[in-house]
């Protein structure tokens, strides 16, 4: 009597446990479903590349955390997504890490250096400082760090990346992103190492040395696809005066005390800061400059950083345009991203005002023979070129 009512369970249940155990296998094998932050540093960790790219969860503050008190390195770039363009094949073995993508705001870099054991601290930090970052306009006043600082703090829980994972991958099929045909991408394999669904189904991620990989983006730049087609979205976002382009007069009094903490800080602890303001796209750049009146704290930002940082003997650059330091036009990504080709330019120009950097950066010449060779405005170095 109970064998016979388990096989009409069996009956009942078991398709559903087939669906589940392939569903389950699916977000395993894709790497979507993770199970410590310490699998995604291991994987960071390899000698060989790892794209790591995830559609409903973002993991990138507590494992770049991770990586650098495992691995100690001399220069970190740190900042928004604006940063990650620089890459380890620009510097010698073992010695840069980005953690690019980490920061949001200036209120946001005390609290990641308070994170990091004294022996993590690094030599050089390479300091991306976004325009926005000194708007009164976008950030009034310092306010709370709560909900960055729970970040920073977020330990791993696997019920709650499991229900984000789930429930996201449920959306994308109800919305035809994911289907029957394509996901077979997952068990292909493939030339490396890629975990999350946004490294296997757009190719885009963050390698090995936490620097960011736009593959879909290089495989057709010029698809009418694109979020960012033509600059589309950012001159919406200019047009409208919002998501970092709010109009602004004056630069954020609070913001500038904050990042002068932040500098004293790092110089009484040995750490030597090379700030820099990064590239808009050339279209970009030209049209905010011809509305002096919505955007005229973007002309006083820069004296006032160097007067701050020139304070505590650092060096900061404006390459805001991206002529200034001899970049192509088409070395962009969108309206705020540069390319790797263009970030390569940009620490040869560093280097030239700053010779901090000469112990840990490649031969120079080298380096320079790899731009000129270059053929496309995204890349000088593979994918694979870890160092």
């Amino acid at each position: 009597m109970i064998k016979r009512f388990f096989v009409k369970l069996m009956i009942l249940i078991g398709p559903f446990l087939l669906v589940g155990g392939l569903f389950a296998g699916y977000l395993t094998k894709s790497g979507e479903l993770y199970f410590s932050y310490g699998q995604l540093a291991s994987c960071m960790a390899l000698k060989t590349p790892c794209l790591e790219g995830f559609a409903h969860t973002n993991p990138v503050i507590p494992v770049k955390l991770m990586m650098l008190k495992e691995y100690r390195y001399d220069v970190i770039a740190l900042g928004t997504s604006r940063t990650m363009a620089f890459r380890s094949a620009f510097f010698k073995k073992g010695s840069f890490y980005n953690c690019g993508g980490c920061i949001s705001r200036v209120k946001n870099l005390r609290n990641f250096l308070s994170r990091l054991p004294r022996e993590s601290y690094p030599r050089i930090i390479l300091l991306g400082i976004d325009q926005n970052f000194l708007n009164a306009k976008w950030d009034s006043s310092l306010g709370s760090d709560a909900s960055y600082i729970a970040q920073l703090d977020k330990t791993f829980s696997l019920p709650d990346v499991a229900q984000k994972t789930i429930l996201g991958l449920l959306e994308d099929m109800r919305k035809n992103k994911i289907n029957v045909k394509n996901a077979g991408l997952v068990f292909a394999g493939g030339d490396f190492k890629r975990m999350g669904l946004t490294a296997f189904y757009k190719n885009d991620g963050y390698l090995n040395d936490g620097s960011y990989y736009y593959g879909s983006i290089m495989k057709d730049p010029l698809s009418p696809d694109l979020p960012d087609h033509n600059f589309k979205d950012t001159r919406d976002r200019i047009s409208k005066g919002d998501r970092l382009f709010e109009y602004g007069q004056d630069i954020n009094p609070f913001a500038l005390d904050e990042l002068g903490r932040f500098l004293e800080e790092c110089e009484k602890n040995g750490i030597h800061v090379i700030g820099f303001i990064p590239p808009y796209a050339q279209a970009i750049y030209d049209e905010l400059k011809s509305r002096p009146r919505e955007y005229a704290y973007l002309a006083k930002i820069f004296p006032a950083l160097f007067e701050l940082f020139n304070r505590h003997g650092f060096l900061v650059m404006d390459f805001s345009d991206m002529q200034s330091f001899g970049a192509h036009p088409d070395e962009v990504i969108d309206g705020i991203h540069a390319s790797e080709k263009a970030y390569l330019r940009i620490l040869l120009k560093l280097m030239t005002k700053d010779n901090s950097l000469e112990n840990y950066v490649r031969d120079v010449s080298y380096l320079e023979k790899r731009l000129m060779d270059a053929d496309n405005p995204f890349m000088v170095f593979s994918i694979d070129e870890i160092n």
